[in-house]
């Protein structure tokens, strides 16, 4: 019950530390990052900020309450531009190959669902 609670304080208390965890954190990643503008770069931040916000009550509800809610923000905010760009990346690829990424998703599923138990 516990990380429910925590993850329902995040929506309704901790709005502005999650949102500057997040910018901070996606700041961050942004001048370690060796591509881009800095107008992308900063365009990352606010993305970060967004992906932060939506993420963190999430990340709290599996984690708990343990963690300072505005430091998982922040780490989710570095996390997250390799998130966005890996998420492009697929999409991009699903774009001049469809047939592949559902080959990929059924070979998944087989694997997950054919895994044996080794510990007899």
């Amino acid at each position: 019950m516990e990380p429910l609670f925590a993850a329902f304080i995040c929506f309704i208390k901790a709005h502005s530390s999650i949102l500057f965890g997040g910018f901070f954190g996606g700041i961050i990643r942004a001048i370690l990052s060796k591509t881009g503008t800095k107008g992308e770069k900063l365009m990352g931040g606010f993305m970060a900020c967004l992906v932060s916000y939506y993420m963190t009550p999430i990340v709290v509800f599996i984690v708990g309450a343990t963690i300072p809610v505005s430091s998982i923000s922040f780490i989710i905010g570095i996390l997250s531009m390799s998130l966005v760009e890996a998420l492009i990346s697929i999409g991009r690829d699903y774009q001049k190959h469809p047939g592949k990424l559902k080959a990929d998703i059924r070979t998944i599923i087989l694997r997950v669902l054919a895994a044996k138990d080794d510990t007899k």
